[in-house]
């Protein structure tokens, strides 16, 4: 077994040579902390730097947060997808505020009663903003523990959460700064020991990981089989009447619940839904201008895009002005279907990609 002095110097040397210096580790605070951890959560993280620094843009303290309408928070977290998490953190920010005095609590046990706040979020606020010797658990982290000593358990089960817990507790423990040896473990993952192709040859415990040593590091942590995800096509109807196109909230629409988005029908296997009375009917009648394939955690989703003109202003939408519609969609996927519709009109930004989910 690989000896935590070893690991944590080497790992150390490694970070002081190799660390990046993004803006989030820059007048560090415990605001700032808690929503870059949050929001680089499920988001490849260079995907992620430009909507991460727009956000804390427009919400650069505890109190701007909370005092915000939902909406605009939503809207400001576009680019990172899982929208739920700006809605956490709306709620998290006014929790603080009426609870703390606007002050993030400064232990692991108080940070967890936080809306928005789980159990790896809180060990990177700890460790990293008030040095508690609390071991933070990602993906990249189960990675490399499951490659050194090459474990076979399934990475879902009790029994490898269990050892994984027992190994940072000893890994943290140490005179080294805790926040540190987090940052430095969940980087080496995201650059060294990646999920596929890792870089052995330049890991510095290639002699000691027998995920390595045995010649198959990639087979390392053991998942559960993937499920196959469900095919889905998504009929978006462009309704425009004048220089205004119709959109909606939608409410019990099967995705982006609480989002502004455009009159929709989905095709499921075996069953379909409208977001709106009426939509199939207009789609039936309009033109169709083009798709694209979008695919999220347990779906795999064909847009298909219509364009419908109508001198009637149906009543059951919104209507927004051409040149504001891009304040008023959060969601990427949306964002891509109107550039479409866009480009099909000739419209000044068409076609161009905005950031992804």
């Amino acid at each position: 077994m690989i000896s935590f002095e070893f690991f944590r110097k080497e790992l150390s040397k490694w970070f002081n040579e190799n660390r990046e210096n993004h803006f989030f580790r820059q007048d560090r605070t415990a605001y700032k902390t808690w929503i870059s951890e949050v929001a680089l959560q499920q988001t490849r993280i260079q995907a992620a730097l430009t909507p991460l620094k727009r956000f804390l843009d427009a919400f650069p303290d505890v109190y701007s947060l909370a005092q915000s309408d939902e909406e605009s928070v939503v809207h400001a977290f576009r680019g990172l997808g899982y929208y739920n998490r700006a809605r956490n953190l709306r709620k998290g920010a006014k929790f603080i505020v009426e609870n703390h005095s606007g002050k993030m609590p400064a232990t692991y046990q108080e940070l967890l009663k936080i809306p928005s706040i789980g159990p790896y979020t809180a060990s990177a606020i700890a460790s990293i903003c008030f040095q508690e010797k609390v071991g933070v658990i990602d993906g990249n982290v189960k990675r490399i523990y499951a490659r050194l000593h090459a474990v076979n358990q399934k990475i879902t089960s009790h029994i490898f959460n269990k050892n994984l817990e027992t190994f940072m507790s000893s890994f943290i423990n140490s005179n080294l700064p805790p926040g540190d040896l987090n940052e430095a473990l969940m980087e080496f993952g995201q650059k060294v020991c990646v999920a596929k192709s890792p870089e052995c040859s330049k890991c510095p415990f290639n002699r000691e990981c027998k995920g390595c040593l045995e010649g198959k590091p990639e087979e390392y942590p053991v998942r559960d089989q993937a499920i196959e995800k469900v095919k889905v096509e998504w009929h978006v109807l462009i309704y425009k009447n004048g220089n205004k196109i119709a959109v909606e909230k939608y409410k019990d629409f099967r995705f982006l619940k609480s989002h502004w988005g455009f009159p929709s029908f989905l095709n499921f296997p075996g069953s379909a839904m409208e977001s709106s009375a009426g939509v199939k009917n207009k789609i039936d009648s309009a033109e169709t201008i083009g798709g694209l394939s979008h695919t999220i955690t347990h779906h795999k989703i064909k847009f298909v895009i219509y364009s419908y003109t109508s001198g009637v202003k149906d009543e059951g939408y919104e209507w927004v002005l051409i040149d504001d519609m891009e304040k008023k969609l959060a969601a990427s996927c949306l964002s891509k279907v109107w550039n479409i519709y866009k480009k099909q009109l000739d419209l000044p930004g068409g076609g161009l990609e905005p950031p992804r989910d």
